[in-house]
């Protein structure tokens, strides 16, 4: 596996697999584990890419960068479940991609990134901000959640639109904080940031994290067809499949991004991609599939389930506690991933 991240192009030989099991008829549950391995070149891709850029424009812009890249896979599978007449798949697989950038990633990136350190320092303005706006978000899919039982279709879908053009406005308003008014916080204050001779120039980083999103793109459709026949023949419920299951493997090149960052010293990267992709699901890809839905005259409201509530409001709480000085170390990784597999559990249970 080291040979992987010291030669990423070598991992590019895992990419025929999705496509060899459909050749000798594998089993639809080993043809979505081929996907799942097929997705890996493409995390160290980019990831190597996100590092690259991250040295020449700042971590902050690396991380916006790579979720926005990331997260186009995510808004292309909720897209389609949107068009096939399934919002309840689309809102799980939002509260999955949330939950799984808060959560999971940014536990195992503490988590593994710390075992062998005290602590790992990042900056603390830049993880608030991104916590306080994963918190307005959370506001604004929770409230609409709690009216709409009582509201008639029209001004649910009203409501909606109103919400997500909020939250789209926050979003913006977000990315002038970050680059424009404070950009200073954003700069990376990684304890080993200096590039190796292996790097990337800065346009070659940007086509190879373009090409790996697409391609991402085209493994994740092969990946999704045996999503649900994989989840029916495990036994999984649709909302565990959209919850955990989407909301991992739709952002898994991602997800891997930040957990290698973490493991080099450079919290500062990891976490702004892991709190980047998150706030960028709730501001941004949630509010867009909403106009997207009306456009295609399937219109889908902000009407979360309640255990979706509950758990988006339980990072809500968790995340900022870690973050609020500055520094972290693999307990606080440990606890984010319990409470993970704590909404884990509850949801396959469900």
């Amino acid at each position: 596996m080291n040979l992987l991240f010291t030669k990423p192009w070598l991992s590019l030989l895992l990419l025929p697999l999705p496509w060899a099991s459909e050749w000798f008829h594998f089993s639809t549950p080993f043809t979505f584990l081929l996907s799942c391995l097929a997705l890996i070149p493409l995390a160290i891709l980019m990831g190597k890419a996100t590092e690259d850029i991250s040295e020449n424009l700042g971590s902050g812009a690396g991380a916006v960068l790579n979720a926005t890249f990331g997260n186009a896979c995510e808004f292309i599978i909720a897209l389609a479940a949107v068009r096939a007449g399934l919002p309840d798949v689309v809102r799980a697989s939002l509260t999955g991609a949330i939950l799984g950038n808060t959560l999971l990633v940014m536990g195992a990136a503490m988590f593994l990134g710390g075992i062998h350190r005290d602590t790992q320092k990042f900056s603390k303005v830049a993880a608030i901000t991104g916590a306080t706006l994963l918190a307005t978000a959370a506001i604004g899919l929770e409230l609409p959640g709690t009216l709409m039982g009582s509201l008639d279709d029209k001004k649910d879908d009203q409501l909606s639109l109103v919400v997500a053009g909020i939250l789209l406005a926050t979003y913006f308003a977000s990315l002038v904080f970050a680059f424009v008014t404070h950009s200073k916080h954003y700069s990376s204050h990684d304890q080993e940031t200096k590039s190796d001779s292996s790097g990337w120039p800065l346009k070659t980083a940007l086509s190879i994290l373009l090409v790996s999103t697409i391609a991402v793109v085209i493994v994740a459709e092969q990946l999704v067809h045996a999503l649900k026949p994989t989840a029916e023949a495990l036994g999984m419920t649709q909302l565990f499949m959209g919850v955990i299951v989407v909301g991992i493997v739709g952002n898994a090149a991602e997800h891997s991004a930040a957990v290698i960052m973490a493991m080099k010293n450079k919290m500062d990267l990891a976490i702004n991609i892991a709190l980047s992709s998150a706030t960028q699901v709730a501001l941004l890809i949630a509010p867009l599939l909403v106009f997207s839905s009306h456009l295609l005259g399937k219109p889908m409201d902000l009407h979360f389930s309640a255990i979706e509530l509950g758990s988006i409001f339980a990072a809500v709480i968790v995340v900022p506690l870690t973050l609020m000085d500055g520094e972290s170390n693999w307990l606080q990784g440990f606890q984010l991933l319990a409470v993970y597999a704590i909404i884990g559990s509850v949801v396959y249970f469900v």
